[in-house]
């Protein structure tokens, strides 16, 4: 049906005056409980929105002129040309920080190591507007920390710090950052979950879950409670298609306060060692070693001369506690040493043969990964195995990883190998393979390989 103009025209006029008429009006009572809830939004926002910075980063990348090319018609081709035949780039990146301290006129500001990257020139903007070179003062890769610092002698607001350890799921959220480059940008939603693992790289720390959005940009951002106190670092989402998707997880901040405090002091952290390889056993290996009810992580490899070897814990200790905090998986105990300092003397539970038993270990200073890698010869056994029931050709451990330069690697073990003795004897079981390999600097192994039965010698250093 068409609407003629006057006919348009009588309707506006009369919708107007509709409009206009207040006598007989009631008006709607005032929501009190969603007002409040909006001046308590008001006041987070005030408080958070100071201490949240935009950080821009540009990466310089340097490629050859591809072979054959003239390297002079080549950088014609693409602007901004370099020397020696080598083009430069500028690769901008942005991410989100939060001024954690202020020493004098130097302010520091954490972030995620990721945002920051391998860029070399850092700048910061400030919800004021103003701009400020920044300087990388140190990095924790293992939590995906950085701290840069930036001068200023105008009085900068410093964020407020809270206890993640008070984080209940159903709390409010509100996630600050500069999502996809729009600076100063809050959103809210509530605690979806706690103690998540995951995640990209190689992160040790457990997540708290929000669906707060959180997009890309936000990352090193700072997840608040209502009261304005920061309680983690918007760190990654879980998404198909790289923007949001409900899932944003955030480092809780009790996790990273010792590593912000020693990143702002001498610009590293040192995380403890305990010096084995752990995982988290399959449920039929936890029968062969009776430890069904319990939590924990199973030892499958030890560095000869490290902190467990010199304290007496062997191949096959099952740990369930440390310092009487109970063990949940082996993510966990990966956290919980490492969050311990080096030099630190801590009691480990462990199961020894269905036995419960305590022993005192000094941990010590963690070393770099690349470092750790030239290690790998102290590395015993050096190979990674499952248990199973005995197969057709009669082998209860099958291989199904070797590490690169160790003694397994070095006797010539391969992937798919199944083992059938150790120095001539049969297994019966779980707890006798350890018994059989503990203790012993060169061990006799025949191991199934395809066809073929092989005989190995592995050797301890």
């Amino acid at each position: 049906m068409k609407m003629s103009l006057g006919a348009l025209l009588v309707l506006s006029l009369h919708f107007v005056s509709v409009l206009g008429r207040t006598e007989g009006v009631t008006e709607l009572p005032q929501p009190q409980p969603l007002l409040g809830f909006q001046k308590t939004l008001r006041s987070v926002a005030q408080k958070i929105l100071p201490v949240v910075v935009q950080i821009n980063v540009v990466e310089i990348v340097r490629q050859p002129a591809p072979a054959g090319v003239d390297k002079d018609d080549f950088f014609n081709i693409i602007p901004g040309g370099g020397d020696n035949g080598v083009k430069e780039y500028r690769r901008p990146g942005i991410g989100s920080g939060i001024i954690i301290q202020s020493r004098g006129s130097r302010h520091y500001v954490v972030t995620n190591n990721h945002v920051i990257g391998s860029g070399e020139e850092i700048t910061l903007l400030l919800h004021d507007g103003k701009e400020y070179p920044a300087v990388l003062i140190g990095r924790d890769e293992r939590k995906d920390l950085a701290v840069i610092s930036f001068n200023s002698s105008e009085n900068i607001t410093v964020a407020e710090i809270g206890k993640s350890s008070e984080v209940r799921v159903g709390d409010w959220a509100i996630a600050a950052g500069s999502p996809l480059g729009f600076e100063s940008s809050l959103t809210i939603g509530i605690i979806s979950a706690l103690g998540r693992r995951g995640g990209p790289g190689s992160n040790i720390s457990d997540f708290i879950q929000t669906d707060a959005v959180i997009n890309p940009g936000n990352s090193g951002g700072a997840l608040v409670n209502m009261k304005g106190q920061v309680i983690g670092i918007n760190t990654w989402i879980a998404s198909t298609t790289g923007n949001y998707m409900g899932f944003g997880f955030s480092i809780p901040i009790d996790n990273i306060k010792r590593s912000i405090n020693e990143l702002i002091a001498k610009g590293a952290v040192d995380h403890g060692w305990l010096g084995v390889e752990i995982f988290t056993p399959l449920p039929t290996t936890r029968e062969f070693l009776r430890i069904t009810q319990l939590t924990g992580s199973l030892v499958i490899n030890l560095y000869q001369g490290g902190p467990a070897d010199k304290a007496g814990i062997k191949l096959g200790d099952y740990i369930t506690h440390i310092n009487g905090r109970q063990v949940a998986d082996t993510p966990h105990l990966i956290q919980m040493i490492a969050d311990l300092k080096p030099e630190t003397t801590v009691d480990i539970t462990l199961v020894r043969n269905g036995e419960l038993m305590c022993l005192p270990v000094k941990l010590e200073k963690r070393a770099q990964e690349k470092v750790l890698l030239h290690e790998n010869g102290k590395l015993w056994p050096g190979f990674f195995i499952v248990f199973t029931e005995k197969n057709e050709i009669d082998a209860e451990a099958q291989v199904v990883l070797v590490f690169r330069d160790t003694p397994a690697s070095r006797a010539g073990f391969t992937r798919g190998d199944y083992i059938k003795t150790i120095d001539g004897q049969s297994m019966s079981g779980v707890p006798r393979f350890f018994d059989l390999i503990n203790g012993k600097k060169s061990l006799s192994f025949v191991v199934q390989r395809g066809e073929q039965e092989i005989r190995l010698r592995l050797e301890r250093e």
